[in-house]
Parts: structure tokens; C-alpha cells; sequence
């Protein structure tokens, strides 16, 4: 059975002051930063660590920002395609 996966959110603290890194389902904060960029740093080396994970970065405003996904998708299948034809003859050398 595929594992879950696992979701980290770097997201303004109360007084937007600093970032936080959260996992989600779990109450404590994983990490406390002075700058954006490192908080958002630690969440991708967490969720790198630990895959199906993934990085949900949110702006000052508590908006989602973007995401990014590691490893693989456990709630698609994965289906293999079957290798591609010519649909012409390859080309003759001169």
C-alpha cells in the first residue's frame, strides 16, 4: 500500500515577523526563520527526506503562494505508455 504524503507549509508566524515551517496533522512548529527563503530551504529539505512529500509556500497574507511536489504521486497510478512508432518510413541515406 503507498504511503501518504507527507505536507509542509511555510507560512507568516501570528505577528509576520518570521516564517514558520508546518507539517500538516502535526501541532508542533517544525522551525522558526528570520527570512522566507530559509524557511522555505528547510521545508524542501524535509520533504526531500521524506518522500511522497510535499512544500506548500504561502505569501504574507497567508495566500498559497506555489508548491512543490517529490517523489512519487501516491494517489495516481502509474501507468506505463508503450514506447512510440514512425508513422513513416525513416528517412534513406544518400
Amino acid at each position: 500500500m503507498a504511503r501518504s504524503r507527507i505536507v509542509y507549509h511555510v507560512v507568516p508566524n501570528a505577528s509576520s515577523d518570521k516564517w514558520m515551517v508546518l507539517q500538516e496533522g502535526i501541532d508542533d512548529t517544525r522551525g522558526v526563520f528570520r527570512r522566507k527563503a530559509e524557511a522555505v530551504l528547510d521545508a524542501k529539505l524535509r520533504a526531500r527526506k521524506q518522500e511522497p512529500s510535499q512544500v506548500k509556500v504561502h505569501n504574507s497574507d497567508g495566500n498559497m503562494e506555489y508548491e512543490s511536489t517529490y517523489g512519487e504521486d501516491p494517489g495516481v497510478a502509474q501507468i506505463s505508455s508503450p514506447a512510440p512508432t514512425l508513422d513513416r518510413a525513416p528517412p534513406r541515406e544518400l
